[in-house]
């Protein structure tokens, strides 16, 4: 799932992490960059009051947020595409996210050999209705 923000304010953020957790509980561990919008200190008592520890990655070094880096980059690809598919339709990367993280999470993944639906909620996911993103059709490879 993706969740697109009007802003990074704490308000906003914070608005996000209540509608994830709300839907699939909340994790143990939150890890994020030390952006503004995670240093707060309304967002550090709300995730203390869940027993949610939040751990910021080192300062100036991306390598420490390598996960999600590559994630967003893989997102950014799966955008394009969804976009170039839409053509005239929408040049608006909103109205193309949900469909471009419902693709991802459902693509193989060669680190652990599952999708990431598969990883997160413990099943395969609904595939009997295939994507096609730009003539090539997207399924669940597990």
């Amino acid at each position: 799932m993706a969740l697109p923000l009007k802003s990074k304010s704490a308000v906003e953020v914070k608005w996000s992490f209540e509608r994830l957790f709300g839907l699939y509980d909340e994790p143990r561990i939150l890890q994020t960059d030390h952006g503004m919008e995670f240093t707060n200190a309304s967002l550090g008592e709300w995730l203390r009051g869940l027993k949610v520890r939040l751990v910021h990655g080192m300062p100036r070094r991306p390598q420490t947020q390598g996960k999600i880096e590559r994630i967003n980059g893989t997102l950014k690809e799966k955008l394009a595409l969804f976009l170039f598919e839409a053509g005239s339709r929408s040049d608006r990367w909103i109205d193309v996210i949900q469909r471009a993280a419902r693709c991802y999470n459902r693509t193989h993944h060669t680190a652990h050999g599952k999708t990431p639906y598969r990883k997160f909620v413990g099943r395969r996911p609904n595939c009997s209705h295939p994507m096609r993103i730009a003539e090539r059709e997207i399924k669940d490879f597990t």
